[in-house]
Formats: structure tokens, sequence, C-alpha cells
């Protein structure tokens, strides 16, 4: 019964962290263009969009800080990372307008956002924005 418990516990938490990336994306400027989309190869969290990039988002939320926002942090495999190429793959063989499909990841703390705005360029570079500047935007406590 307690694993069962702590499943709903991690699911819940997941989706909430979603909805929390959601809206950070929104307040950048972003289109959110589907949430928690099922392809043939596996689950998307998100699919946003700012002008002719489209970014394919997987949201990893964690409920104590980092002490790094390293890819191991996001326990990022080569199995995860061709499954992600894969749903790429899919969305743009299903969009053919699109013209700029991105992978990207997100790790939400209870401190920080950090994004990762392209998981496959050699040298990544997060971004990193506080979540309690995040909470008075959204009006969260």
């Amino acid at each position: 019964m307690l694993f069962a418990s702590l499943s709903v516990m991690h699911t819940e938490t997941g989706r909430l962290g979603e909805a929390w990336v959601a809206n950070w994306f929104e307040w950048q400027g972003f289109n959110i263009k589907a949430r928690r989309l099922m392809t043939p190869y596996g689950e998307l969290d998100l699919w946003v969009s700012q002008g002719v990039r489209h970014y394919l988002v997987e949201v990893k939320t964690r409920s104590q800080d980092v002490s790094s926002a390293s890819p191991d942090v996001y326990g990022l495999t080569q199995v995860k990372k061709q499954r992600y190429l894969r749903i790429r793959h899919y969305i743009c063989a299903t969009n053919p307008d699109l013209q700029q499909v991105i992978c990207a990841l997100v790790l939400l703390t209870p401190r920080n956002l950090y994004w990762l705005p392209d998981l496959f360029v050699a040298h990544p570079r997060f971004s990193v924005c506080s979540t309690k500047a995040m909470a008075k935007v959204f009006k969260i406590s």
C-alpha cells in the first residue's frame, strides 16, 4: 500500500510540475501547443513554440534542490535521448510545415527552474529562474 501511495504522490508531483512549467513558458511569451501528448514513442510532457521554434519539452520535477543542473541530474541515458529523438522525428513527420523542432528539458526544484533549451548541443547552457520569483508572478504561495 505504501508503494501505491508513493506512486500516486510521484504522479501528482509530476503533473503539478508540468503545470508550473507550462505557466513559466506562457510567462516567457511561448505558446502552448500541447500538454501530455501521446505519441507512438511515448508521452511528450509539453510542446511549446515561440515564432518558428518549436520545443518538445520533457519536465523533471524534483522534491529536493540539487547542487547542480548537470545532465546527470536529469537522468539522461542514451536510451532516453533516443526516445526523445524518435518523438521529434514523429512530430516532424506528422507536421511537415514546422521549421525548427528542438528537444528540450526542464528541471523544476523547490528553489529553481533549470531550462536546457537544446538537449543535443555539445556544451549545454542552462537558464535558471527562481521559483520564489515565479510564485509572486503567478500569485502562488
